[in-house]
């Protein structure tokens, strides 16, 4: 994303952001006001002050896979720490997570080194590994992934509520609950035992009682962990697009319909504006049609197994390549998303969505960029 836009994506409230500077300020309040020690989430105090982001690689942006194929995506973590504590969108320097150099690079920017003793450096560089993996920063994905260390932080770190968590948890829950029926059928309490293999599953210990399973369709037992947890992410995701839709429509909607300037303008801007809005149009259109491909083979061959009972061939295909369709679905939702964040945001400040050319082109060209590479 330019530069010149930084401040779009800081403040956006996008899952594409974890905005630890901020939370940061409001746990230094907090604690100030109540008398407390405060209890950041990195023990490494510089690394409180970053914008953890994600990004995709642009040089992938441009890959175009042959029909009916999902466009796979590569996502970088960058760590942004700012030169301005009191405006952290005038700019500062960023480290990539998976730079060769990137321990330097942090000791440099942060102050995150050895000398600070290695447990504290493991620990720290293990929040960042833990984030580096997710295609996204939502609070969901990320306390499910930092649950080991949420007893020694601010809850404020991570934004998400007791009763959002249950609710998302009971939904992911029912999603396996078959897999943990099947492993448990033989049982003398079946209902009970299931119980116990959901927590295990959900905490990924004991993992060894789903190795039949896991064999029956040809997995890798080794690997039960790393497809565990990226079945619960795609699973979070198939809820976020749920609740997504709507906004999508209302989007698209707008897009058809209500994106045209109100004020006279210049032929070069107008051109500029249908340029861009085609290229907004066609981003979007590209990564629901992904979505839907990943979400369709998800449902298909879950329901093959679980639901027509015709054997597990294509949900242990689908769970095979788990990891990839879970950074793949995680980066399509997560930049329409953010997209339609912006697109709120910056559309709202009009009566009626209703915008004058300098405004849309300035909007537009925000949102293209949010999908990757522009053209031109």
């Amino acid at each position: 994303m330019r530069e010149k836009y930084f401040r779009f994506t800081i403040q956006s409230g996008s899952a594409k952001v974890y905005n630890c500077h901020k939370v940061t300020q409001a746990v230094d309040k907090a604690a100030a006001k109540d008398g407390t020690t405060p209890k950041y989430l990195f023990s490494c105090i510089g690394l409180n002050k970053a914008v953890i982001i994600k990004v995709v690689d642009p040089a992938q942006a441009r890959d175009k896979p042959p029909p009916g194929r999902v466009q796979s995506r590569a996502i970088k973590t960058k760590v942004h720490l700012s030169f301005d504590d009191e405006d952290i969108t005038k700019g500062g320097a960023a480290v990539q997570f998976d730079h060769p150099d990137r321990e330097q690079a942090l000791a440099d920017l942060a102050g995150l080194n050895r000398g600070l003793g290695e447990e504290v450096f493991k620990r720290d560089m293990g929040i960042l590994e833990a984030m580096a993996k997710l295609p996204s920063l939502d609070p969901f994905l990320l306390k499910d992934r930092l649950m080991a260390y949420s007893s020694e932080v601010d809850p404020s770190y991570f934004a998400i509520s007791p009763a959002e968590w249950d609710r998302i948890s009971r939904r992911i829950r029912a999603k396996i609950r078959p897999m943990v029926l099947m492993a448990a059928q033989g049982q003398s309490d079946v209902e009970a035992k299931v119980q116990v293999l959901l927590d295990k599953l959900w905490d990924s210990t004991g993992l060894e009682e789903f190795a039949p399973f896991f064999k029956a369709m040809n997995l890798p037992t080794d690997k039960t962990a790393e497809i565990m947890q990226a079945w619960k992410g795609i699973t979070f995701y198939e809820i976020e697009y749920g609740e997504l839709t709507p906004k999508v429509q209302q989007f698209g909607l707008w897009i058809k319909d209500g994106s045209q300037p109100v004020d006279t303008i210049h032929r070069t801007d107008r051109a500029t504006i249908d340029k861009l809005r085609e290229s907004i149009r066609s981003k979007v259109k590209r990564n629901l049609a992904d979505i839907a491909l990943i979400l369709s083979d998800y449902q298909d061959s879950y329901d093959e197994l679980f639901v027509r009972r015709k054997g597990g061939q294509k949900f242990g295909t689908f769970l095979g390549r788990s990891s990839q369709n879970f950074n793949n679905l995680g980066a399509c939702l997560n930049e329409v998303s953010h997209a339609i964040l912006v697109w709120n945001e910056m559309s709202s400040r009009h009566k009626n969505r209703q915008m004058k050319g300098a405004n849309l082109i300035e909007m537009f060209e925000v949102l293209d960029d949010i999908f990757g590479i522009r053209e031109g």
